[in-house]
C-alpha cells in the first residue's frame, strides 16, 4: 500500500507556518509592550526632573569667586590632598547657600574633612563643625602645615568628638550637610528632620531615588519641603519647612 506523502508534508509545512506566525506575533507584542513600558518610563522620570531645581555650575562658581577671594585656596592649596571629595559645583552651591542665607553654625557629616576645611575658608563668618564617620581620613594637620599661609581661617573648624557633641547640642546648628553615603537613608532622615524649624536647612547626600519616594508621605505629614540636585559624583536632597527655593535661588535684587 501506497502512502501518501505529500499529505503529510503539506500538512507539516501549514503547521510550521503557523508557529512562525503564532512566534512572531508574540514577539511583536512583546516589543510593543516594552516600547510602551520604555515610554512610561520616560514621562515618569520627566514629571519627576521637572520637579528638581538645576542651578547653572558656572554660575554658582562665579558668584562664589567674586564673593571669596580664598577660592583658589580650595583649588589649589586644598583639593590636591584627597583622593575623592565633592565636587567644586557642590562646594559652590553649599557655600553660596550659606552666604544666601547667612548660616552662622555648620554641622557636617562626612568621611573626610574636605568640605568642613572648603568651609572655613570660604565662610569666613560662619563657624563649621564636623562629625567623622567611621571611615573617616583627616587631612587637617597635613593641610595646616603644607599652607599655613594661605588656609588663614582653619580657627573656624571644629573637629566633633563624643564630649564635644554632648556640650553642643545638636538643634543649635543652621545647616545639616550629611554627605555620608553609608549611612541609612531613613534613620538619617528621621533624625535631623526633628531639627529643622522655618530657618533651617537640612541636606542629605542619597544613592537611590526609591527612598525619597518611600519617604513622600513621612516628609509630607511633617510639612518638609523637599528639592533633589545632581552635583558630578553626588545626588542631594534639598529640605526645609518654608519656602525652600527662596533659601538657595537668590534674585537679582538680593545678589549673594
Amino acid at each position: 500500500m501506497k502512502i501518501n506523502l505529500s499529505l503529510f508534508d503539506s500538512t507539516e509545512k501549514i503547521l510550521n507556518d503557523k508557529v512562525r506566525i503564532g512566534l512572531a506575533i508574540s514577539a511583536g507584542v512583546a516589543i510593543f509592550i516594552a516600547i510602551i513600558g520604555l515610554i512610561i518610563t520616560l514621562i515618569y522620570k520627566r514629571k519627576l526632573k521637572n520637579k528638581y531645581i538645576s542651578p547653572n555650575e558656572e554660575i554658582e562658581i562665579e558668584k562664589l569667586k567674586i564673593k571669596n577671594p580664598n577660592y583658589g585656596i580650595i583649588l589649589e592649596g586644598i583639593k590636591k590632598n584627597y583622593n575623592d571629595c565633592a565636587s567644586d559645583f557642590l562646594v559652590a552651591f553649599l557655600v553660596n547657600t550659606i552666604y544666601l542665607n547667612d548660616y552662622k553654625n555648620i554641622y557636617i557629616n562626612d568621611e573626610n574633612d574636605y568640605l568642613a576645611i572648603s568651609f572655613a575658608n570660604l565662610c569666613m563668618s560662619s563657624k563649621t563643625f564636623l562629625e567623622p564617620s567611621n571611615n573617616f581620613e583627616p587631612k587637617y594637620m597635613q593641610i595646616k602645615s603644607e599652607n599655613l599661609e594661605k588656609t588663614n581661617n582653619l580657627s573656624s573648624y571644629e573637629l566633633l568628638n563624643k564630649n564635644t557633641l554632648d556640650a553642643k547640642k545638636m538643634s543649635d546648628y543652621d545647616i545639616y550637610i550629611i554627605m555620608d553615603q553609608t549611612l541609612n537613608f531613613k534613620e538619617t532622615l528621621e533624625k535631623y528632620v526633628s531639627f529643622l524649624n522655618d530657618k533651617k536647612m537640612l541636606i542629605i547626600s542619597y544613592q537611590n531615588l526609591k527612598d525619597i519616594i518611600n519617604e513622600k508621605e513621612y516628609l509630607k505629614n511633617n510639612n518638609i519641603k523637599y528639592e533633589t540636585i545632581n552635583f558630578d559624583n553626588k545626588n542631594v536632597i534639598l529640605l526645609a519647612k518654608d519656602n525652600l527655593k527662596s533659601k538657595f535661588i537668590d534674585n537679582k535684587e538680593e545678589g549673594l
